[in-house]
């Protein structure tokens, strides 16, 4: 049985993600409550007319634009930097574990919220082996243990993992089947 288990080597990521994440957050909820401050006086706190204040919707209307772009800019930005701090925590926390037995090869790989499984019989495995799955993060391929059945079904696992890591797995189990 062979554990693989991906340790956070991305925690600088994490941490810089929650810097600017409070930093938007500060910095966003500081542009909009002077915004908010500036509108209870146009319309009243209690919706009576204010002695004093102006009672054109114009301002109301060109302040509370205004308001709303800044806020949906600043919640879409929060919404980024939230969903990449759940990408680096998550390809963190991915495990797998392979088995091979004397019957099957058998795959669980698990993360935060799933878990795929794959169990295959030895006889029905014609190859396996790393696979580029055509996509790239900057210059570097992403590769994938790509399993080839017999029949030809082709099943990946361990997507994102280092490429000479992939191949040492699939030597180890190349080996271990015989092929």
């Amino acid at each position: 049985m062979i554990n693989v288990w991906r340790k956070m080597r991305a925690c600088g990521c994490l941490v810089l993600a929650i810097i600017i994440l409070g930093t938007v957050g500060l910095v966003g909820f500081g542009f909009i409550s002077p915004l908010f401050g500036l509108l209870s006086p146009l319309i009243g706190a209690d919706h009576r007319v204010v002695p004093g204040a102006v009672h054109s919707y114009w301002g109301v209307l060109v302040l509370a634009s205004v308001t709303m772009a800044i806020a949906t800019v600043w919640l879409l930005t929060i919404s980024i930097i939230a969903w990449m701090l759940w990408e680096v925590v998550t390809f963190g926390r991915r495990r797998a574990t392979l088995t091979l037995d004397d019957d099957a090869l058998a795959i669980t790989e698990q993360t935060l919220l799933r878990t795929r499984r794959g169990r295959w019989p030895r006889g029905a495995i014609a190859q396996l082996g790393p696979a580029p799955t055509g996509d790239a993060t900057n210059e570097f391929r992403v590769y994938e243990l790509r399993i080839l059945l017999a029949d030809g079904a082709q099943h990946a696992y361990l997507t994102g993992r280092d490429q000479d890591e992939l191949a040492w797995l699939a030597t180890v189990l190349r080996d271990e089947l015989g092929r």
